[in-house]
């Protein structure tokens, strides 16, 4: 209903469908996107920044980068995804945070070649950007090996272990957060 609300040309089509019109009114430096989109939302009853969109009239294009094989939107790496989730379960936030920017970012693209914002690299690379931002640890290499050691130590000793991004703390005052998210 918050979501109906938000945009009010969407409706809610079936048990866990949304569909219909989505307006986007937004502006980048003197790009500006004022316009409505047909989508269709197949909500994720666990986390609905799963949910998968699809354009429902064809007009962002499969060639586009950021369009997945099976035709929904590539919308963000799934631990941006439930980082967000984390701070609200809200539909408007996932619609207000992940759709509206991405078709933002289309119109944009379509005008100038080039992304607004930091897109992250799909597949395995854009994963590890995510991971790189979250943890600050910008060496590829170090981060693999501090994600390893991570995981293997926090199923062996827990949060008594230390850090393995080299800190000297123990990883219940280091990464502990990070650790939680796993």
């Amino acid at each position: 209903n918050e979501l109906l609300a938000y945009q009010s040309g969407l409706i809610l089509t079936e048990a866990n469908v949304i569909e219909g019109e989505l307006y986007v009114n937004r502006q980048y430096d003197s790009f500006w996107v004022n316009r409505k989109f047909q989508i269709k939302i197949e909500l994720n009853k666990e986390n609905v920044f799963f949910s998968k969109v699809y354009d429902k009239e064809g007009y962002v294009k499969r060639t586009y980068p950021h369009i997945n094989p099976s035709g929904n939107f590539c919308l963000a790496t799934e631990i941006d995804l439930l980082l967000a989730s984390i701070k609200t379960d809200s539909l408007v936030a996932f619609c207000r945070d992940f759709i509206e920017p991405f078709l933002f970012s289309y119109e944009y693209y379509k005008s100038y070649g080039i992304y607004p914002f930091d897109d992250r690299t799909h597949a395995d690379k854009g994963v590890l950007e995510s991971y790189i931002e979250i943890t600050q640890i910008h060496d590829e290499h170090k981060l693999l090996d501090f994600l390893r050691t991570l995981i293997k130590n926090t199923s062996q000793y827990g949060n008594h272990a230390f850090c393995p991004c080299g800190s000297g703390k123990k990883i219940r005052a280091c990464h502990m957060s990070f650790v939680q998210m796993l």
